[in-house]
């Protein structure tokens, strides 16, 4: 606290806020790397032709997204059964380091220089790559994301309704329309989709909202 207070603050912050909000409060609205991942994205999808983001097929996604979990915990297990100081150097899977503490320009290893880039070159491709595969903060709030208590409210029409599913650009809707909180980075494309009388079917099409009506499952 004494050596760095506004970085005690900041993750005192993170860590109630996550309680409420589960890891998309920080992964999703305050993180500067995430930040600098969605800008690279976004000029990539306004100069490019393809304007969707290059994803992994389902089953290597379903698999690889644990990816960060299991860095979580090898960083775990260095810290304490070795040092601070390894933890602290494999703790470089983490590219703040270079990007914001020293730069890219600056930083004389050019090991992590490069892994920078690479970081970014996948980013550029596939949306927020290291938030969703890599990054082990991200895997740690997620795991406390599961005792948060606000929840993006679903209608039971979205059990049917693929729209959302297909558009989460993180991948954290299923089939079911049911939303996954480990992945969710609340960027509230869902949320605007679902209250879009031009797109979602239940305001599209009366019908459907009065059968919705009728179940008794309204939000």
């Amino acid at each position: 606290f004494l050596f760095s207070p506004l970085l005690f603050i900041g993750w005192v912050m993170i860590f109630f806020t996550v309680f409420f909000w589960g890891r998309s409060f920080f992964c999703g609205w305050i993180c500067p790397y995430g930040a600098l991942q969605e800008i690279l994205f976004k000029i990539r999808i306004m100069l490019s032709k393809y304007k969707h983001s290059f994803e992994f097929n389902i089953i290597f996604h379903s698999y690889f997204r644990f990816f960060r979990y299991y860095i979580f915990i090898f960083l775990l297990f260095i810290f304490f059964l070795y040092s601070l100081e390894a933890a602290e150097f494999v703790a470089e899977i983490e590219p703040f380091k270079t990007v914001w503490n020293i730069g890219i320009l600056k930083r004389l290893e050019y090991e992590f220089v490069i892994y920078s880039l690479l970081l970014f070159l996948f980013s550029i491709f596939i949306y927020r790559f290291f938030c969703r595969y890599i990054c082990p903060l991200g895997a740690f709030l997620s795991l406390l994301s599961k005792f948060s208590l606000i929840k993006i409210k679903r209608r039971n029409t979205c059990s049917v309704c693929k729209i959302c599913f297909k558009f989460c650009e993180s991948k954290a809707i299923n089939s079911k329309g049911e939303i996954d909180v480990l992945e969710c980075l609340a960027c509230f494309s869902c949320i605007n989709k679902m209250y879009d009388d031009k797109i979602c079917p239940p305001l599209v099409n009366n019908k459907i909202w009065i059968k919705y009506e009728e179940s008794g499952m309204r939000n």
